[in-house]
């Protein structure tokens, strides 16, 4: 009894235990298991329209799409980003209205005669441009029997390739359909029509002055905060972001091969040109040894390098510098090349394994039939060539050099004698070839040579040498200002400013798209404004396997969402800004073409028949501004100096001749404009749900 008295008397402590205890129960399961609160916020690359997309099924979409792919892995993750918000998109929207793909469509689209788009890319034979129905029937007797959901009987990528792609065409067609709707709801009205019939035919003839703003130094311009305020209060839509980003600067320090990077390869070599001197196999040390070209072309003297034009043959010559690389070449052989041949073949498939087999062992057959006198070539070409001239006995008649594809070029130039049969495959399958007649006019010698090649590249010697530079470069200036002050300094380094980029771009600048470019943005978005990153990152040369760059970069602003202010885009617009001051200071010259002509050494030019719809005046270039001005302005009034985007102008309308009655032409420019606006619409209609939609990217967090 004392027992129970005493809990009872400390039910209190019994009651906050109990609650620790459920809350523990809670807790667990929210941090444990798939299934978890905090599991799913973790796996949760982003929301479209309060559906998440869970970085698993991104991940299972892009094996099944680009496993085998050799393309921008950050395209095509941006590409299935995007396949994927307008997915949700269109679905919430056709469940919206009442819209969707029945299965008897669905099935239609992937095996039926009305195939969706994506099937009739994806299935497409490039022999014959025809959908491979074969390869596609596999699929549809695979889903059939159920075999293709069975991972025991389907490769799980093909598997999920399918079901993926089935989403894609339910995705399509929805779309399509939706932008049909809205393709028809298009209208240009009457009045619309006739402005611009109008501004078609309305015909100006202007004289102007152009200055380019190369003619001011940059360094003789002052650029204040008000000038960036000023551009920004009149451009400033033009900078407006979806999303907010980050602008970067970087010095970038490029790699090149040293003196002793060129002796090294030069001396390398050479050696392989003593090695080559006693080597019985010119083919085998040359291609498989020492990856470099022997082909059966001859060559005329002026196309050889000139080391090897005067040489004899047999002897080989080099080192010689070949553009960025060193060579080493052997002359072969010598003969005079015929100026025409003629020709005759028999023309059988070899797209496939299968059908080559097939079709060498057919080729033997037919080659035996001709030497044996049993059957005549031009009987057999009539029965069995699939080319065009099948009907001629396979007769090709005389070609120049050069008019056949190269291996079939070869063939009959340079390996076959007239009356031998020999068989060569190219693009368009396997050839029984004999060479019928040989013409000699100018007798021109043609050489035959072998080439071994190393291209003048940067050591790890040199590349380590420069990374260490770059590495010192990067400890030493950890402000964006030194930063600056120090390439500045180096007339061999330059302070590149105004890349913005928002958290999940993969291109920076000129430095393209890359992981390097990923990291930097990445870094980018979790530093402080003026902080410079300790990590140098390392660009591949195009096309190269070795460091081409390395890069120092800050983080020189955070730029919002929408219009930015001044302040956090002056990198962007100072190029911009600068053009504009010029354009002040040249209208500082004078108010008329002559004075502002005269001042800057230009001359006077008349651009003759300007539309309200050129796109390019000639002399001027590409100048909305110039263009808007122009037929804006009276007849003989001089306008004040225009910033466009090459140059800055000063122009005089001359000449107007405006058009006579424009209604029927504005009958057919109303159609033009109504297909146009319903193209424009199924065009632009994902661009579209994607801005309107509301769509949370979290992918900065697991890319």
């Amino acid at each position: 009894m004392a027992l129970i008295g005493e809990i009872r008397r400390r039910s209190w402590l019994l009651i906050v235990l109990i609650g620790l205890a459920m809350a523990g129960f809670i807790f667990m399961d929210m941090f444990s298991g798939e299934r978890s609160i905090f599991s799913a916020q973790r796996t949760a690359i982003g929301e479209v329209a309060g559906e998440t997309i869970d970085q698993r099924q991104f991940e299972r979409a892009y094996s099944a799409l680009y496993s085998s792919s050799q393309g921008d892995v950050f395209q095509q993750r941006q590409g299935l980003w995007n396949f994927m918000v307008e997915d949700k998109l269109v679905r919430k929207e056709a469940r919206e209205i009442g819209m969707q793909v029945p299965s008897e469509e669905l099935e239609d689209l992937q095996y039926g005669t009305e195939l969706s788009p994506i099937i009739q890319q994806r299935f497409r034979d490039q022999q014959t441009q025809q959908v491979n129905r074969e390869i596609l029937n596999s699929y549809k007797t695979a889903e059939l029997d159920g075999s293709i959901g069975d991972p025991t009987k389907v490769d799980p990528t093909r598997r999920d390739f399918w079901f993926f792609q089935k989403t894609e065409i339910n995705k399509q067609r929805l779309q399509d359909k939706m932008a049909a709707l809205v393709g028809k709801s298009m209208y240009t009205p009457d009045w619309m029509a006739e402005e611009i019939a109008k501004g078609q035919n309305t015909r100006v003839d202007f004289a102007y002055a152009k200055v380019d703003y190369t003619a001011i130094p940059d360094a003789s311009v002052s650029l204040e905060d008000a000038d960036y305020q000023a551009f920004m209060a009149a451009e400033g839509h033009n900078y407006r972001r979806e999303t907010e980003g980050r602008s970067m600067a970087y010095v970038a320090f490029d790699v090149e091969p040293s003196n002793a990077d060129s002796i090294a390869i030069r001396s390398r070599l050479s050696k392989k040109k003593d090695l080559w001197s006693s080597a019985t196999n010119d083919s085998t040390y040359v291609v498989v040894q020492n990856r470099g070209t022997f082909l059966p072309t001859y060559f005329n003297t002026d196309a050889l390098p000139a080391a090897a034009q005067n040489a004899a043959v047999g002897s080989i010559v080099g080192p010689y510098l070949d553009g960025t690389a060193y060579s080493i070449t052997k002359v072969v052989d010598r003969m005079t090349i015929p100026d025409s041949v003629e020709s005759r073949h028999i023309l059988l498939p070899a797209s496939t394994q299968e059908e080559y087999i097939k079709s060498q062992s057919l080729a033997d057959s037919l080659v035996a039939l001709v030497e044996a006198g049993t059957n005549s070539f031009d009987e057999l070409a009539r029965q069995f060539s699939t080319g065009p001239t099948s009907t001629k006995g396979g007769d090709l008649g005389y070609v120049a050099p050069g008019a056949m594809v190269g291996p079939f070029n070869d063939l009959i130039f340079f390996q076959a004698k007239k009356g031998e049969l020999k068989q060569v495959v190219t693009q368009f399958g396997l050839h029984v070839v004999e060479v019928t007649g040989q013409k000699y006019i100018n007798n021109n010698q043609g050489t035959r040579i072998a080439t071994i090649s190393e291209n003048i590249e940067p050591s790890t010697e040199t590349q380590n040498a420069r990374y260490e530079e770059a590495a010192r470069f990067a400890q030493t200036n950890r402000t964006v200002e030194a930063l600056r002050a120090a390439a500045e300094a180096n007339p061999n380094l330059e302070f590149v400013d105004g890349n913005i980029a928002g958290e999940t771009d993969y291109i920076v600048g000129s430095l393209g798209s890359s992981n390097a470019s990923r990291d930097m943005i990445k870094f980018a978005f979790k530093s402080s404004t003026g902080e410079v990153s300790p990590n140098v990152y390392s660009f591949k040369a195009n096309g190269a396997f070795y460091d081409g760059k390395y890069v120092v970069a800050a983080q020189t602003g955070e730029i919002a969402a929408g219009i930015p202010s001044w302040s956090s885009a002056k990198s962007l617009i100072k190029p911009a800004v600068m053009n504009m001051k010029k354009a002040a200071m040249i209208a500082a010259a004078g108010s008329d073409l002559n004075s502002i002509a005269s001042r800057y050494g230009v001359e006077l030019d008349t651009a003759r028949a300007v539309n309200f719809g050129s796109a390019f005046i000639p002399g001027v270039g590409s100048e909305p501004k110039v263009l808007a001005e122009t037929f804006s302005l009276p007849t003989n009034t001089t306008s004040g100096v225009i910033a466009g985007n090459s140059a800055a102008f000063m122009i005089k309308p001359l000449v107007r001749t405006e058009p006579g009655d424009v209604s029927a032409q504005a009958m057919n420019i109303r159609n033009t404009q109504n297909a146009q606006s319903a193209n424009n619409a199924r065009q632009r209609f994902g661009i579209s749900l994607r801005e309107a939609g509301e769509v949370s990217d979290d992918r900065g967090r697991f890319y």
